[in-house]
């Protein structure tokens, strides 16, 4: 069936790179005039809902060590250069959430 479902597709897409790397060469004998790199199976990444995949926990911990609004820039590069204070180092006891 999956080989039906592959010669019959519009298009193929694995769900990441390695995913990709490794249906490439499984399926390659379906496509055998491309080069096993070339197979037309294509990685599409995954991705997340902030919102709903963030525990709340996690979320209230960002709020008080990013700001408010780190969920409108949770897309920024700058958001991960952020140097975290260590929850001890403030007030001398573990986190509290």
């Amino acid at each position: 069936m999956t080989a039906l479902a592959l010669g019959t597709a519009d298009k193929c897409n694995a769900v990441s790179q390695l995913h990709g790397t490794v249906t490439r060469r499984m399926w390659h004998v379906l496509w055998p005039e491309f080069k096993e790199d070339e197979v037309p199976i294509f990685s599409v990444t995954n991705g997340i809902h902030v919102p709903t995949w963030v525990a709340p926990e996690m979320s209230r911990l960002y709020e008080k060590y990013l700001g408010e609004d780190w969920m409108e820039k949770h897309d920024d590069p700058k958001l991960g250069s952020v140097s975290w204070i260590s929850p001890t180092k403030s007030s001398g006891q573990p986190a509290s959430f």
